[in-house]
Parts: C-alpha cells; sequence; structure tokens
C-alpha cells in the first residue's frame, strides 16, 4: 500500500462522494474501506498499461541498453 499512497490520497475523496451521491449511504466503515480499496484497484490497473502509468503514476519507460551495446559518442 505504501507505492500506491498517492492514488489513495487523491481518489478517496471523489470515491467516497460519487458512493455518497448514488448510493446515499455515508458511514465511516463506507468511507474507509471503499475509500481505500476503490482507489487501490485503480491503482493496479494504471500499473498495467504504459500510458496510464506515465499519465497518473509518473512512471516513464527508461529504455535500457542492451549487452555488448554502446552510447553514442557526442561530437
Amino acid at each position: 500500500m505504501g507505492k500506491s499512497s498517492f492514488t489513495i490520497m487523491f481518489l478517496h475523496v471523489p470515491v467516497t462522494i460519487l458512493i455518497e451521491k448514488y448510493i446515499g449511504i455515508s458511514t465511516v466503515f463506507l468511507y474507509i474501506v471503499m475509500g481505500t480499496l476503490i482507489p487501490l484497484v485503480c491503482h493496479v490497473l494504471f500499473k498495467q498499461f504504459l500510458l496510464t502509468n506515465a499519465l497518473f503514476l509518473g512512471a516513464f519507460p527508461i529504455p535500457r541498453k542492451e549487452a555488448g551495446q554502446t552510447l553514442p559518442v557526442s561530437k
């Protein structure tokens, strides 16, 4: 849960507002459980795709050099 803390932090309020609005239930249990589980699922989904991983989680792919490959020499 430590690596997904920003996703949980930014999504827990909108998620709980939407749940309150459409379901009409407002309890501490709902706020804690759904406000944590739904953003946690979103974080896992964001990590699955390259675009959402880069846009929402800031994890841009770093090209790795293969064995035996040299970097170009600047002139």
